[in-house]
């Protein structure tokens, strides 16, 4: 049996701790952990924590790919801030894997509605028969800030275009 060691980070925001159940599963080359509750004795995952955790595993995971996070309801729903994710593996190598994301509530449910919002924001438009699509907005401006160019960026389009 192997065991990994495991840093789990909590944001320093209000409201970013959880009291709520977290599982995380480690996903390697060569095979996957036990699905693993992440409670030790006292608190944990609270605002601003860097909490420790020993996650066993039947085999060598080989090199890490991914890490599985699931979070379940405890007593009452709340939202976790999850920062980063750092592994150190039986050999002494480590991994980071930054999130800096919120698990809200059933984070399935919460993916598959973020997964039909994003289909509904960037719906594709057949511009002219046998040229590839492109997405349906009239102007960047119709698209999240997060996926726009900078304004360096936007800069650089600008100055090419009055140059040709």
């Amino acid at each position: 049996m192997a065991v990994y060691k495991v840093t789990v980070a909590t944001g320093t925001s209000e409201y970013s701790g959880t009291n709520n159940y977290v599982y995380l599963t480690l996903i390697g080359e060569a095979g996957q952990s036990e699905r693993t509750v992440l409670d030790n004795p006292g608190l944990d995952l609270c605002r601003g924590a860097v909490d420790e955790y020993e996650i066993p595993s039947p085999v060598l995971l080989g090199q890490l790919q991914f890490v599985r996070l699931e979070k379940r309801r405890y007593w009452v729903e709340d939202n976790w801030f999850c920062r980063s994710v750092s592994i150190r593996t039986p050999g002494g190598d480590t991994h980071s894997f930054p999130c800096y994301r919120w698990l809200v509530g059933d984070f399935l449910a919460h993916r598959k509605r973020e997964l039909q919002e994003r289909q509904q924001m960037y719906k594709w438009l057949a511009w002219e028969p046998d040229i590839p699509k492109c997405i349906d907005v009239k102007t960047e401006k119709e698209l999240p800030q997060d996926v726009r160019f900078d304004n360096e960026k936007q800069g650089d389009f600008v100055g090419s275009l009055h140059y040709a």
